[in-house]
């Protein structure tokens, strides 16, 4: 279909560029698009099957919606995620996007500047053992630090974790986490995006880690990542827990569990260490016998399949207290406190131990 002129070219990941010059006018545009279109609804042939490719498609046109290619290529960024998440074959970028696309070009800005100053900064919200009141591990959560203003990650981490940035991030927050272990001696959690999750060398990048280190390491990675390829994600996690022994090994934790609507019979063989049930279930426990019977369900389950379970979102005693006689093993949120800094952390390690 690439004409002479024109050319496609991989943006990384599973994202492609196809640039075509020459199109005179929009009848010309919305032919060339159909071809398209039809040329990515074939299926692919093999010797046994066919395989129907899905795919989502962002438009740009030159000069209309950037002068330049750097212009062109985030707006159509911008467009292919908010197709991705629309679950929309097709989406063009108009004046509607403007704003998400200021809001990105923001977050460009400050992430270079985070990594170019050394401005990103962990938080931790403890997590605690419901039996003991003793903290079983910290969560670490990234905030920006610019001065006396905090930027939270609503405000960046959807353009980091889609970015040419995240590699950069990442060996930071990885350097800061093995910091921590090593000076407290205490377990710390760390969220990895999907998109490093299934990549190749990811494994191997957690082989640099010092062994002494990883027992002390969880890494928690969101339902919803997982369950897009679950065949994959477990023998990912197999090679993970190879890096280590039975007996003190890496922890993986299965976040927001809930939200990507699956069942945890469905995830059974996935050899995760902690389910961490979604806050908005637990928001939900005072409500009737129906929520409080669905996070009871997903707990005895768990229990059945050797995993512990973490309920997120913890703000009154009433949650804790019913947490408690389902069984939940460990909690975390805002009932015992918001995120903490590092010399806060310092003083609650040294009260409870």
């Amino acid at each position: 279909m690439v004409r002479e002129g024109d050319f496609i070219g991989r943006a990384g990941g599973d994202e492609f560029i196809l640039w075509i010059s020459r199109l005179p006018n929009p009848e010309v545009i919305n032919k060339t698009l159909e071809k398209i279109k039809q040329s990515l609804d074939l299926p692919f042939e093999t010797e046994k099957d066919k395989i129907n490719l899905e795919y989502n498609l962002s438009l740009v046109l030159y000069p209309k919606d950037g002068k330049t290619f750097e212009e062109l290529f985030e707006r159509a960024s911008l467009t292919l995620k908010l197709a991705k998440e629309e679950e929309s074959k097709f989406k063009f970028f108009d004046a509607k996007l403007e704003k998400d696309f200021q809001k990105f070009i923001s977050s460009e800005v400050l992430i270079i500047k985070a990594l170019e100053k050394n401005l990103f900064y962990f938080y931790y919200l403890p997590i605690w053992d419901i039996s003991t009141y003793k903290i079983v591990h910290f969560e670490a959560l990234v905030r920006i630090k610019d001065g006396q203003k905090i930027y939270t990650p609503a405000e960046f981490i959807d353009y980091l974790e889609a970015s040419p940035y995240l590699r950069s991030f990442e060996a930071w927050a990885f350097r800061k986490i093995i910091e921590m272990i090593q000076k407290w001696n205490h377990p710390f959690a760390l969220n990895i995006s999907a998109r490093t999750f299934f990549e190749k060398d990811f494994i191997n990048r957690l082989r640099e880690i010092p062994q002494d280190i990883l027992p002390y390491l969880a890494l928690e990675i969101t339902e919803r990542a997982l369950i897009k390829d679950l065949s994959k994600a477990k023998k990912i996690i197999k090679e993970l827990k190879r890096l280590t022994s039975p007996q003190r090994s890496l922890k993986i934790a299965l976040d927001d569990f809930g939200t990507g609507y699956s069942f945890l019979m469905e995830l059974r063989e996935l050899p995760v260490d902690i389910i961490k049930i979604d806050r908005s279930f637990i928001a939900d426990l005072t409500k009737g016998k129906k929520e409080l019977s669905l996070v009871k369900s997903v707990i005895d389950l768990a229990h059945n399949f050797e995993m512990v379970v973490c309920a997120e979102g913890v703000e009154t005693e009433e949650q804790l207290k019913i947490l408690k006689r389902l069984g939940c093993d460990y909690v975390m949120g805002f009932y015992f406190g918001k995120p903490i800094s590092e010399e806060e952390l310092e003083g609650l390690l040294l009260k409870f131990r």
